[in-house]
């Protein structure tokens, strides 16, 4: 499949295709991690590699390990990193099931599946299957290969599904996570949430604090807070 290029905000390009397209999800979880230049950041199934190419376009510089079981989609990233010049990204073709780096992260995201693998429906395009529905990974998967990667008091930042948050964070508690920060995307004030996002401490209990909603749409038009999110979508 051929590529294509989006432009973000500040203009960093990120090569995507039609197996591994950009989703809201990405970046909004790009936006909710809490990372300083200087830190270690493990993205797990980072796909084409949207969150480290976000971070990258706001000028935030972490030493981002990214990793996949694509490869595919992390040859898309590889072509970003390279028409960036980005040095901070280095990209592994590995199962996160399995994944134990040397050296421990700071802070490790995931835009995980949402989707039981048992409510999996066939696809011809076996990428998406796996990112949308547990295939090769679990969210018990996920929460145990951030646990096995942070550094005790790291940060692990993950958006899921409202509906399966009893799933996630009974994973969460097996893996020694603490819920800190919560916030819940709707499309509008008047719709139930879409989405939420969790920042949760491995190893250290803290006050669970629920952020202001994030609102997408108001008026039939983005809001100002989703539009600077975004990507700009211009392809090249």
């Amino acid at each position: 499949m051929m590529e294509h290029y989006e432009t973000l905000k500040n203009g960093t390009v990120a090569a995507t295709d039609s197996f591994s397209p950009i989703n809201s999800a990405g970046p909004i979880l790009a936006s909710f991690v809490n990372v300083k230049d200087k830190m270690r950041l493990l993205d797990l199934g980072t796909g084409n590699g949207i969150i480290p190419l976000w971070l990258a376009d706001r000028g935030k510089k972490p030493d981002i390990t990214a990793i996949d079981i694509q490869k595919n989609a992390l040859d898309l990233l590889k072509i970003s990193i390279k028409r960036n010049a980005l040095e901070n990204i280095s990209v592994l073709e590995a199962d996160l099931k399995t994944f134990t780096s040397p050296k421990k992260f700071d802070v490790v995201c995931c835009n995980p599946p949402f989707f039981d693998s048992s409510s999996a429906i066939p696809s011809d395009i076996p990428s998406r299957s796996i990112s949308r529905f547990s295939l090769y990974a679990s969210v018990f998967d996920v929460t145990a290969a951030a646990a096995r990667n942070l550094k005790d008091g790291g940060s692990f930042c993950c958006c899921f599904e409202p509906c399966g948050m009893q799933r996630l964070f009974k994973a969460m508690e097996q893996a020694c996570f603490s819920p800190r920060r919560l916030l819940f995307c709707r499309h509008r004030d008047d719709l139930e949430p879409w989405l939420v996002l969790i920042d949760a401490r491995f190893r250290r209990g803290e006050e669970l604090h629920i952020l202001p909603d994030l609102i997408t749409e108001s008026g039939g038009e983005k809001t100002k807070e989703y539009r600077e999110i975004l990507w700009h979508g211009v392809s090249l």
